[in-house]
């Protein structure tokens, strides 16, 4: 995520200084296109970040600080697949099912 641009780190100086987390500047620029892209075609498109991305909007977060957690989710996913050597399964809408069931 550091690499990528994504990790947030807090912003102050001593006990005087304290301001809202920041990602790096020094991360992959064009990694972090790529992931910005692919952030918001998943929130258009993919039903469980879309309704992540409008709760917390309803919450009164902000858009680029909600767009950067898609972002580290996609990355999290992306190295589980990896890691497992098996295909993303979607489970989102099994979840939602077993919970709406009266």
């Amino acid at each position: 995520a550091c690499y990528c641009g994504t990790a947030p780190f807090p912003y102050e100086s001593g006990t005087s200084l304290k301001l809202k987390t920041k990602v790096d500047q020094h991360a992959d620029k064009h990694m972090k296109t790529l992931l910005d892209l692919s952030a918001k075609t998943a929130i258009q498109h993919d039903k469980e970040l879309r309704d992540y991305y409008l709760k917390r909007l309803e919450k009164g977060k902000s858009k680029m600080s909600t767009i950067n957690i898609v972002r580290n989710k996609i990355l999290y996913r992306m190295f589980a697949v990896i890691k497992r050597q098996t295909p993303f399964v979607e489970s989102y809408l099994e979840t939602f099912l077993a919970v709406c069931k009266p």
